[in-house]
């Protein structure tokens, strides 16, 4: 029996994307009806809080959602972090500046406990930087506040008070970025894999602490809540939820992912609501 649903946002619960309603009508009602009958809600993903905590005001549910954030840097349980991982700031730092000889990077982001991420995009031409300025802005329900610059970046990264769970450097939009992305994790996975944990998700690459997944932070909060591992559906769509797939035995995997994603999970759903199909 299924007792706890941990699915991932961008391309999965946001999976078609609603940009001023966040969620589409299908998958908030499956969400709601699943929780009203007793199942956990857990929300698995590579964002910081800010929008997961969007989603369990639009799901509106008179109970507390647990969030696995940054891939698992970060868990919160009942309005309280119950486990973290951070890169060390010295560490990040000297990351910060190994990343500028890749050239095809446009903006690089730090995900930290603080409101707003820092983004360093000095990897793009004045003219782009405007460009991508508004395209941030005009994300809709799905935007994140953001601090941009290169010397505030720097800043932020060397304040003592700063937590840092993930670092994202970002290749541009659409296919392009994404084939970017795909062709340069490889070289950072032999440069930089033996300090960190390298995952990908679309046009971008995120690095964290060595160890920190999203199913180990996962199996960290479930033994919190009493859960079964085999007693968990997971649901996802991109690189960093392929630990999700290998890791546990119910696992979902959207229909419009990598290949090489799709190849690590049980189950293919065309839609996420689908998966009311397959759990009682």
């Amino acid at each position: 029996m299924i007792k706890a649903i941990a699915t991932d946002l961008d391309g999965t619960l946001f999976y078609p994307k609603r940009r001023f309603r966040l969620i589409s009508t299908a998958n908030r009602q499956f969400i709601r009806n699943a929780s009203l009958s007793g199942k956990e809600v857990i929300l698995v993903t590579g964002r910081n809080l800010f929008v997961p905590g969007k989603v369990i005001k639009t799901v509106a549910i008179n109970k507390n959602i647990s969030v696995v954030s940054c891939n698992g840097a970060r868990v919160i349980h009942n309005g309280e972090t119950i486990y973290e991982q951070t890169v060390p700031n010295e560490k990040a730092l000297k990351l910060f500046y190994a990343l500028q000889k890749y050239k095809d990077i446009k903006s690089l982001m730090f995900f930290t406990n603080r409101f707003k991420m820092y983004v360093d995009s000095s990897g793009l031409n004045p003219v782009m930087r405007a460009i991508g300025w508004v395209g941030l802005n005009l994300q809709g329900a799905y935007f994140e506040p953001f601090q941009l610059g290169k010397n505030r970046t720097i800043r932020g990264i060397q304040d003592p008070e700063t937590k840092i769970y993930k670092i994202m450097p970002w290749f541009g939009l659409g296919k392009k970025g994404v084939e970017t992305a795909r062709k340069v994790y490889d070289k950072f996975v032999e440069e930089f894999g033996d300090e960190y944990e390298i995952s990908y998700s679309g046009p971008a690459i995120e690095f964290m602490e060595k160890g920190t997944n999203k199913a180990k932070s996962l199996k960290k909060l479930l033994d919190v809540c009493n859960i079964d591992y085999n007693e968990v559906a997971v649901v996802g769509d991109s690189g960093n939820d392929i630990p999700l797939f290998e890791n546990f035995e119910n696992s979902f995997v959207m229909a419009q992912a990598p290949e090489e994603v799709k190849q690590k999970a049980k189950v293919r759903l065309k839609s996420f609501d689908d998966l009311s199909n397959y759990i009682k």
